[in-house]
């Protein structure tokens, strides 16, 4: 759950490798929830993907716009979370263990996507800015490039795009 890393500034865009920050005891339960992902497949050796899973709403609450703010760096659509679950159990046998951010492909995303989408395969589809009936005519997308973690000097949490 998102609710794992919660206790870091909005302005942070939080890597999967960034140590857990939860920002509430919620937050607290799904880092255990994550540790003990990690106990089995050290101990037990069961496979685990623990999903980091943003706003995991239906097309259908992008119309309320009060919810905006909240859902531009943290949606997940339900087209990209099914993809996102069909990766996990799909995933080369050499995964014991991983943590995994599960957002669609947002102009700004408060976690970063790269390492799920190069470890699994993962390619979502959907930018909350696309799907919003109010941002649509603003084409924000093609005007801004899509942002990632690559520069942690950067305070604003929007990366640009590693070098190729």
């Amino acid at each position: 759950s998102i609710h794992a890393i919660s206790g870091y500034p909005q302005d942070i865009q939080v890597r999967t490798t960034d140590p857990v920050n939860p920002g509430d005891l919620y937050g607290v339960s799904k880092c255990f929830g994550e540790a003990l992902g990690r106990y089995m497949s050290e101990q037990e050796e069961l496979s685990t993907i623990a999903i980091r899973i943003g706003s995991y709403l239906p097309y259908s609450v992008l119309k309320d716009e009060s919810r905006s703010a909240t859902l531009m760096n943290s949606w997940l659509s339900q087209p990209d979370a099914v993809h996102l679950f069909e990766r996990c159990i799909d995933a080369p046998l050499t995964v014991k263990f991983a943590i995994v951010h599960g957002l669609s492909r947002n102009t700004f995303n408060r976690m970063d996507i790269n390492s799920t989408c190069e470890l699994l395969g993962y390619d979502p589809q959907d930018n909350f800015f696309e799907a919003h009936e109010s941002f649509k005519p603003l084409n924000i997308t093609n005007r801004l490039p899509i942002f990632s973690l690559h520069d942690r000097q950067q305070k604003s949490g929007l990366r640009d795009k590693s070098p190729e």
